[in-house]
């Protein structure tokens, strides 16, 4: 079962999610925004360089980009959740790498890694939404969850390779 958005609407005002807007919820998924942070590629996907914060960001053709959102989750126990690179942002050329899966009592900010594989450069701005998050509902419920599993588990900027 997916979550549509009066569950959405629910979860998220139970502490779902930290920043909360309303408006980026959809029938079936809820809009995750950049938050403005972000690393770099260096020569090689395993090397990044520091966060930097800003008010905008231009991807040229082949940069690789970690990227995060504004958006704090907080995963129900018995919930996965599948974030999808929004529409318009492949349109424009965009490419998230479908590392994009929440385990259940996952918590903290999505690390997005996005390139961009059209020719010109593409720039994004703080606040604009990049993904959705498709929350679905186990089976069953895990016999453990993210928060005992994860490595990433409290991120609050994009994270490199652990």
């Amino acid at each position: 079962m997916v979550m549509n958005d009066r569950m959405i609407h629910e979860w998220a005002k139970q502490g779902g999610v930290t920043h909360f807007d309303p408006a980026m919820v959809n029938p079936a998924s809820l809009d995750l925004r950049l938050s403005g942070r972000s690393r770099l590629a260096i020569n090689a996907p395993e090397r990044w360089e520091e966060v930097v914060d800003g008010d905008e960001l231009m991807i040229r053709q082949g940069d690789l980009f970690l990227l995060d959102t504004i958006e704090y989750v907080t995963m129900p126990i018995d919930y996965g959740g599948m974030l999808m690179l929004k529409s318009s942002m492949g349109r424009m050329g965009l490419e998230h790498l479908h590392a994009g899966w929440f385990d259940p009592a996952f918590q903290g900010t999505a690390t997005l890694e996005v390139t961009n594989l059209h020719p010109y450069p593409v720039t994004l701005k703080r606040g604009q939404p990049i993904v959705q998050l498709v929350l679905m509902k186990m089976a069953q419920r895990p016999s453990r969850g993210y928060d005992v599993t994860g490595r990433y588990n409290g991120q609050n900027s994009p994270q490199a390779a652990r």
